[in-house]
């Protein structure tokens, strides 16, 4: 699991550029989302969203290269 913290209404979580998931986030979810994702090389990507507009986001990228 992926966790997201934000105070944005709506949170778009990616992976590899491709989007995973999308949750709102109202006042009973704490300020969280939470996401399933596979393990996967690359950079995860949680997009926040108002009224469907990107304000922000926040990446993460493994290093290294794949273990074969």
């Amino acid at each position: 699991d992926v966790r997201v913290f934000s105070s944005y209404p709506v949170i778009r979580f990616e992976l590899n550029g491709k989007t995973i998931a999308t949750q709102t986030i109202g006042e009973n979810s704490q300020l969280t989302a939470t996401f399933k994702a596979p393990y996967e090389l690359g950079v995860l990507r949680a997009v926040a969203l108002v009224n469907g507009i990107e304000v922000a986001s926040k990446e993460l990228r493994t290093t290294g290269q794949q273990l074969k």
